[in-house]
């Protein structure tokens, strides 16, 4: 599918149906709108380098497996109403190095205590979580419990 699209710049399949992000290979692609299907499974996304957009809103994902660190332009990700249990899976998120807005709304992971600093502290480059930016206080928190757990697991690695 890549040679056949290889200009392309923005695609969208809002609404298809779609379970999976498999054949999905366009390297050109800068914006990809894939909202109000029945998303799954996040595969082949390694292959999106220049993407910078990824809309994904009401789908049915659980985990965010799929992402990866040569998806070097990647800055905007909308995960609203998906699945999102647990912090661990933003975590997966830290290989995407140009990540600054993050939309988790409408997410079981977004009724957690801390949410908003305990995302921060994961991809401590995030500007913007939720339409929200983050404040400077915000900031200062995140990072005096990152520093935290720096040495607390330096302390640990010790014994």
């Amino acid at each position: 599918m890549g040679s056949l699209f290889s200009n392309l710049h923005t695609l969208e399949l809002r609404a298809n149906k779609l379970t999976t992000t498999a054949g999905l290979t366009i390297p050109s692609l800068k914006n990809l709108f894939l909202a109000e299907n029945s998303i799954t499974e996040l595969v082949g996304l390694e292959h999106l380098s220049q993407l910078t957009t990824l809309h994904l809103r009401d789908n049915l994902i659980q985990h965010l497996t799929g992402f990866h660190s040569n998806m070097k332009a990647l800055q905007y990700i909308n995960l609203r109403n998906n699945k999102l249990a647990d912090m661990i899976e933003v975590e997966a998120l830290c290989c995407l190095p140009m990540l600054r807005a993050l939309i988790l709304l409408e997410c079981p992971v977004a009724d957690q205590d801390d949410y908003r600093t305990e995302a921060l502290v994961s991809l401590r480059r995030l500007e913007r979580l939720d339409k929200f930016e983050y404040t400077e206080e915000e900031r200062r928190e995140a990072e005096d419990l990152y520093v935290q757990r720096q040495e607390k697991e330096i302390c640990s690695e010790d014994v």
